[in-house]
């Protein structure tokens, strides 16, 4: 991805590049993609996030039964 272009889906980047070449008069529209990819990523952030913690947590609860089946022997 070019650093110039923002992170966008292939179908929103393509509007934006359009939106772009018809100058200052789309700026409006062009915020309200960015704003509108913006609170997609951040929602996939905190699902992603979350999704992590859980599995931190099965994690070390498998460590802990391990650590404790070691101690056993």
């Amino acid at each position: 991805m070019n650093k110039k272009e923002p992170p966008l889906t292939a179908e929103r980047l393509s509007k934006f590049r359009s939106l772009s070449q018809e100058g200052d008069a789309t700026l409006l529209e062009r915020i309200s993609l960015l704003v509108e990819q913006e609170r997609a990523l951040r929602q996939q952030k905190d699902k992603l996030e979350e999704e992590l913690r859980i599995l931190v947590h099965i994690k070390n609860d498998h460590y802990s039964k391990l650590e404790q089946k070691n101690s056993e022997l």
